[in-house]
């Protein structure tokens, strides 16, 4: 369907300005079809549909917006929990569990029911603290959820030769094809419905080897196309 859509052979025409024109509509025509192809990549994912999505896998008892507290800030021992079931529940072990000290100096500021997933988090080296601190009842930033997210699926980036200590980590999030629009502010705290739909997008596609290696191609395949035309 695509091919009769790009090929050259329908705007043959004797006469130079009803080719033109048919280039014309044919251009027209590849626009939207390019559009519909990056939306059918990209669509949006909504907050009722990660909602769902988590209370359909078990990973949380709300089923609402309100009832998950969506618009609140998550703080880091919650993130550690939402992090480590997730990594359970999908089975992403990239990040190797390591045996190192992970002791903490302030956990007696986490919630108790939390400290094994903090400690898990640690282990699993994907929240890895600061100067012996976990800072459990600190806002997660967004820079923050964006790493996390990216070391679990596609492991640790270098933090240096940034403006920002997460650049490359959200230069990776971005070639991973993961919606990252709601985490622009990095050092702004991360809100549970926000950091719930950048999982779940993880969950429906976002690897690379899947992105880069069909759709880019696809795209090239596009793009040669529209300058086959053109040139003709």
């Amino acid at each position: 369907m695509m091919k009769a859509v790009f090929s050259s052979k329908n705007c043959v025409s004797s006469a130079p300005s009803k080719r033109c024109h048919c280039m014309l509509v044919t251009g027209i025509t590849l626009a939207f079809a390019l559009l519909f192809w990056a939306v059918s990549f990209t669509s949006a994912t909504s907050l009722a549909d990660a909602i769902q999505w988590w209370y359909d896998q078990g990973l949380t008892k709300y089923s609402t917006s309100s009832s998950f507290r969506a618009y609140d800030t998550m703080r880091r021992d919650e993130a550690a929990k939402f992090f480590v079931e997730f990594m359970d529940a999908w089975d992403y072990r990239n990040s190797i569990y390591t045996r190192g000290d992970c002791y903490f100096s302030d956990l007696r500021r986490a919630s108790s029911d939390l400290l094994d997933y903090i400690s898990d988090a640690c282990h699993y080296n994907i929240v890895r603290g600061s100067n012996g601190k976990f800072l459990p009842d600190h806002s997660l930033t967004n820079a923050q959820a964006v790493t996390i997210v990216v070391r679990i699926i596609d492991g640790w980036q270098s933090e240096s030769g940034g403006t920002h200590w997460a650049d490359k980590y959200y230069k990776r999030a971005k070639e991973l094809w993961l919606d990252i629009s709601r985490f622009s502010a990095k050092d702004n705290p991360a809100t549970r419905g926000n950091v719930m739909m950048l999982v779940y997008d993880a969950a429906h596609g976002g690897d690379s080897s899947t992105w880069e290696s069909s759709g880019d191609k696809d795209f090239d395949k596009i793009l040669k196309s529209l300058t086959d035309i053109l040139d003709e």
